[in-house]
């Protein structure tokens, strides 16, 4: 029987709807999220490091014996491929297995409780989106596992060594940490030796030296812009909204463009003349919209007014969204790429999530909490346990794909640069 605890001044309803981009509010929230320390003297690579990656193909579970005689055998291959780190116990097998480059395995004490940090002050109506999303897949899965909220309030460093230690006393050394970039910071700096805080909203690479049992969510938007220039021509336009966000994704463009301009849009009375009168700074420009989706639908908007023919609009996760749709006109959205880095889930647990006011095909905080406590669960609680999520952790980060999608019909379709139109202009 599910044992699950509510502490703290969130309300949670099985049919309450979320809407994550509706208000200006929500682009704060998401600005807080993805700060980060990245200076302007690094260079963004479109050529990912080498590596090797061992698929299994074997769909039988290769037990302690079973890799035993792999090694008797030779072959260290299928060693690799068909061990299970979270499954093997045996010390030697794990000493070899990470010799030879497979990821350190966490070993920590048997527990079926995780906690949930909610700082609501900083967070605001993501509270409900994090809660809502744990609590959709405990019901899928029909997980035994007791979860207890904390509502932080903040993440100042006593909030959250009040939250922390309050869930300690009860035994609790799983967590879930809604956070910004300055809360995972301060985790990093509290988090013990015998625990595990999953952080959904942060990537590895926005907090300093994190610890190896602090496990980061967040999408790569560097990735994402990366993926993103594939799509461009050499002449490269980025709009902000002055949110620090917005102006690290100008950044990530910023490193990978020779020809260069970039524009604020800062404030809620949006007038684009002035920027816009600068035709030939956009005309047959790769037009990169890291703000919110009301104002890139303006700045589209606003472009057709003055006659300018952008070669191309381009977005990240943050304007992964349905009602892009309809608030970008058609014409204006015949050559607008978007990345994504959510996969395609379960339709019977999409079902769930939509009882609790959570679309997990756009939600990438609902998203990645859901992964979280699937990350918990599977590896720490319930070995046995069946998975929905294919995504996996490495260096203390959920690795994610890159998908661009183009939209010019009424959805999206994946698509890759070799197949993008060769005729610019919109």
């Amino acid at each position: 029987m599910k044992r699950i605890f509510l502490f703290l001044v969130i309300f949670v309803s099985l049919f309450a709807a979320q809407n994550e981009i509706s208000t200006e509010m929500q682009d704060e929230i998401t600005e807080a999220k993805f700060e980060s320390n990245i200076t302007k003297n690094q260079s963004l690579s479109s050529i990912p490091p080498a590596k090797i990656t061992y698929i299994n193909l074997e769909p039988e579970f290769c037990d302690s014996s079973c890799l035993n005689e792999l090694i008797k055998s030779d072959m260290l291959a299928s060693f690799m491929a068909r061990f299970e780190p979270a499954k093997i116990d045996d010390k030697a097998l794990l000493d070899l297995y990470t010799s030879l480059g497979g990821e350190m395995v966490l070993k920590l004490a048997t527990s079926d409780k995780i906690a949930v940090i909610i700082p609501q002050k900083i967070i605001k109506s993501y509270a409900n989106v994090v809660s809502n999303a744990i609590l959709s897949y405990i019901l899928k899965q029909d997980a035994n596992v007791e979860v207890k909220f904390i509502n932080s309030s903040d993440e100042s460093l006593p909030s959250l060594q009040n939250a922390l230690q309050n869930a300690r006393n009860e035994g609790f050394i799983y967590f879930i940490a809604a956070l910004t970039q300055n809360g995972a910071n301060i985790a990093n700096s509290l988090i013990l030796p015998n625990e595990l805080i999953y952080i959904p909203s942060v990537h590895s690479s926005f907090v300093t030296a994190p610890k190896p049992n602090l496990i980061f969510g967040g999408v790569d938007y560097k990735a994402q812009i990366s993926a993103l220039l594939a799509f461009t021509n050499e002449k490269i336009v980025a709009f902000d909204d002055g949110s620090a966000l917005a102006q690290k994704l100008n950044e990530y463009v910023r490193m990978q463009s020779n020809d260069y301009y970039e524009s604020s849009i800062t404030g809620k009375d949006i007038n684009l003349n002035d920027t816009l009168s600068k035709k030939s700074k956009f005309d047959n420009a790769s037009v990169f919209l890291n703000i919110p989706i009301v104002k890139a639908s303006l700045v589209a908007t606003q472009m057709r007014g003055f006659e300018i023919k952008p070669y191309a609009l381009l977005s990240t996760q943050i304007n992964f969204l349905p009602n892009i749709f309809s608030a970008i006109t058609q014409r204006d959205r015949q050559n607008l790429f978007v990345a994504n880095s959510l996969n395609l889930l379960d339709e019977s647990f999409l079902g769930v999530g939509d009882l609790f006011g959570v679309d997990f095909r756009y939600s990438q905080i609902g998203y990645s909490s859901a992964l979280g406590v699937e990350y918990i669960y599977t590896n720490f609680i319930n070995k046995n346990a069946s998975k929905i999520f294919t995504e996996r952790v490495e260096g203390s980060q959920v690795l994610y794909d890159v998908k661009i999608y183009d939209t010019k019909s009424d959805q999206f379709n994946e698509v890759n640069s070799q197949e993008q139109n060769s005729t610019s202009g919109i």
